[in-house]
């Protein structure tokens, strides 16, 4: 049994997210054949489209695409979440250190703040 790939649905997940990917066994149907039928439904929906196949994955891009200014965000926000602020705060006072060296100093008590394990330690 012969199934043609829905290719509507793929130019819209490159539409929306830039780019697809999939191991090269998961590619429906023969990779020359999806990767040429797939570069047709991209071009007739206006869209550039790039291909790849490295270490047994076939990825395909619009080199074009732009994330959109909210989704950006939303990935900027979702990374933020466990990341310690860059310049911790002071332990001691709550003021805003800076970097010295491999620590970061308190102008307001003079002393040194370490950043360990995401725990702010003054030393």
């Amino acid at each position: 049994m012969n199934v043609t790939p829905a290719y509507d649905m793929w130019v819209a997940r490159i539409r929306d997210e830039g780019a697809v990917h999939m191991p090269l066994d998961e590619v429906p149907g023969e990779l020359v054949t999806f990767r040429r039928e797939l570069r047709r439904a991209v071009n007739a929906a206006g869209m550039k489209l790039r291909t790849s196949t490295q270490h047994g994955r076939f990825v395909a891009w619009d080199p074009d695409h732009v994330v959109s200014e909210t989704r950006m965000r939303n990935a900027l926000e979702a990374l933020s979440l466990d990341l310690p602020a860059t310049d911790p705060d002071c332990p001691n006072c709550g003021t805003r250190t800076t970097p010295r060296g491999r620590a970061w100093w308190c102008h307001h008590c003079d002393i040194a703040v370490l950043g360990v394990g995401g725990v702010v330690d003054s030393a």
